[in-house]
């Protein structure tokens, strides 16, 4: 399973901007975005705890936003 996004820090976590960005995790298991991703192997019907931590200290107050795109391959 490979996570997307057109907003990436040098972590691969989804950027906010303003410091602020999400590090995604599946199963327990930390994704980075834009990487080659994670095996899960012998995917049968099951659920994935998929969880994103807020990291960084915002420079200022505000809104924002950062989007990614799971992308889930068959080998």
């Amino acid at each position: 399973m490979k996570l997307t996004s057109s907003r990436v820090d040098q972590n691969g976590n989804l950027s906010f901007g303003n410091s602020v960005a999400a590090k995604i995790a599946i199963n327990g298991t930390d994704i980075s975005a834009n990487s080659s991703g994670i095996e899960l192997n012998a995917l049968e019907t099951t659920n994935l705890n998929v969880t994103a931590s807020l990291v960084g200290v915002a420079l200022t107050s505000g809104e924002s936003s950062a989007s990614g795109v799971l992308v889930l391959e068959a080998k």
